[in-house]
C-alpha cells in the first residue's frame, strides 16, 4: 500500500482524478502480482481516499458489485467492533474452474465446437470501421469514452417496442448497432461480440472472479428489408448463441485459427454489452464508496457499446480505440445511434435503406449548418475590418 500526501496546488478532486487515471494506466505484473492494488490518498487531517484497482483477470463487472456490497458490510461491522458477518463461500473460484474443465471434457467441448464452426463458416472476421488514423502495428489499448444519455421518453419507447416484439432491450440496441455498422462499412455480413456472465448456478452468484465469457453474434442483412425483420434475426442469433455460451472464447479462436494479426482482436473488433444497473455509490458512517470510471479506461476492441439502465433510463457509453478514432467521429456515431433508435421506435417496419438515407440526410443537413455558421463568421469578420 502506498501513502501519497496530496499537495494543495491543484484542487483535491483534480489531483485525485489524475491519480486514478495514472493507476488505470499502470500495468500489472501477471506473473508476480499483485493483481489488486490499494492506494491511500491523504487529502487533509480529516479526509482520506482509498483507491482500489483490480486487474480484469481477477474480477468481472458482476464481481465489483459483490465486492462493494461485502466491503460495506464488513466496514459497518468492524466500525461497531463486531467480527465479519459474511458466511463462508460454498465453493471457491478454483472449484468452478475445475468443474468447468471437467464438464467440457465430458463430450460438451466437441458439440459446442461443431455449432460454432457451422455458425461462423465463411464469416468475415475483420470489420474495418472508417477511422481517422492508421492502425498501429501493435495495439496500445489507449481508449476514450463518449457517453450518451437516452431520454426518459425514448427509454420508455425502447422498452415498449421490445416487449411488443417479445425481445429484450439488448436485442433492440444490437439491431440498431447493426444498422450503423452496415451503413459505415457497407458490409452485409456483420460480426460483433458480447459478454456472457457464466453464473447460472446459485453457488456462483456470490463468487468474485472472472466468470464472464465472450460469444460471437453474426448478422446477415442481405435478405432483410425492414428493421422488424432485423429484430427477428438478431433475436434468433442471440438466443442460439446463449444456448452455446459455454465454449471458452480462447478455445473457439484456437479452433477457427483466424489469420494472426496482433493489431486486432480475433474474430470480432466491435463489442456490445448490456451491463445492467451499475453500482455508483454506497454511503456508510463517515465513509462513502464510489465506483469511479475514468476516460483512461483501456479499449481492447476498436469499439465497444456499453449499455446500462438506472432508474428506468438507459445510458450508453461508446468506448473506442483512441489510436484509431477522434472524439468527434465517435460523437457523430452516438448522434446516429440515437437518431436510429428514435426512428425505429416510431416505426418498427421502417426499411433499412430508409434508415441509411435518413442518416445520410442528417449528415448533409449538419454540414450545411456548419457551412452557414462559417459563412456568418466570415461576414462578421469582414464587417469588423
Amino acid at each position: 500500500m502506498r501513502i501519497l500526501i496530496a499537495e494543495l496546488v491543484l484542487s483535491q478532486q483534480v489531483k485525485f482524478l489524475r491519480l486514478a487515471r495514472e493507476e488505470a494506466r499502470r500495468p500489472f505484473d501477471l506473473v508476480r502480482g499483485p493483481l489488486f492494488r490499494c492506494t491511500l490518498v491523504v487529502l487533509g487531517s480529516s479526509e482520506k481516499m482509498l483507491l482500489l484497482t483490480a486487474h480484469h483477470i481477477v474480477a468481472d463487472g458482476w464481481s465489483i458489485k459483490i465486492f462493494v456490497k461485502e466491503l460495506a458490510t464488513i466496514w459497518e461491522s468492524f466500525a461497531a467492533g463486531r467480527s465479519s458477518p459474511l458466511p463462508e463461500l460454498e465453493i471457491q473460484y478454483a472449484d468452478f474452474a475445475y468443474w468447468h474443465r471437467r464438464w467440457l471434457d465430458n463430450g460438451i467441448l466437441e458439440s459446442e465446437l461443431d455449432y460454432w464452426k457451422t455458425q461462423l463458416a465463411d464469416a468475415p472476421l475483420v470489420l474495418d470501421l472508417p477511422a481517422d488514423h492508421a492502425r498501429p502495428a501493435l495495439p496500445t489499448l489507449r481508449g476514450g469514452l463518449h457517453h450518451l444519455e437516452i431520454s426518459e421518453a425514448l427509454s420508455r419507447q425502447i422498452k415498449e417496442l421490445s416487449r411488443g416484439e417479445g425481445i429484450t432491450p439488448f436485442i433492440t440496441f444490437n439491431s440498431a448497432l447493426q444498422v450503423l455498422l452496415h451503413e459505415y462499412t457497407g458490409r452485409r455480413d456483420l460480426v460483433v461480440g458480447t459478454d456472457i456472465a457464466e453464473r447460472n448456478l446459485t453457488e456462483l452468484e456470490g463468487l468474485i472472479g472472472l466468470l464472464v465469457n465472450q460469444v460471437v453474434l453474426r448478422t446477415d442483412v442481405s435478405a432483410i428489408a425492414s428493421f422488424r425483420e432485423l429484430l427477428k434475426q438478431v433475436r434468433d442469433t442471440t438466443l442460439a448463441a446463449y444456448d452455446h455460451q459455454q465454449l471458452p472464447f480462447n478455445k473457439l479462436v484456437d479452433a477457427l485459427k483466424p489469420e494472426l494479426d496482433l493489431s486486432r482482436n480475433p474474430l470480432f473488433q466491435v463489442m456490445i454489452v448490456f451491463q445492467g444497473e451499475p453500482v455508483f455509490s454506497v454511503q456508510l458512517p463517515e465513509v462513502s464508496i464510489t465506483l469511479l470510471q475514468t476516460d483512461a479506461a483501456a479499449s481492447p476492441f476498436d469499439l465497444s457499446l456499453l449499455i446500462s439502465e438506472t432508474h428506468g433510463t438507459f445510458r450508453t457509453s461508446f468506448r473506442y480505440n483512441a489510436d484509431l478514432f477522434k472524439p468527434s467521429r465517435i460523437a457523430r456515431m452516438a448522434e446516429h445511434f440515437e437518431l436510429t433508435l428514435g426512428a425505429v421506435v416510431a416505426n418498427p417496419n421502417i426499411e433499412l435503406q430508409e434508415l441509411r438515407e435518413m442518416l445520410r440526410e442528417f449528415d448533409q443537413q449538419r454540414q450545411l449548418t456548419v457551412r452557414r455558421q462559417k459563412f456568418e463568421q466570415l461576414k462578421r469578420r469582414a464587417a469588423y475590418t
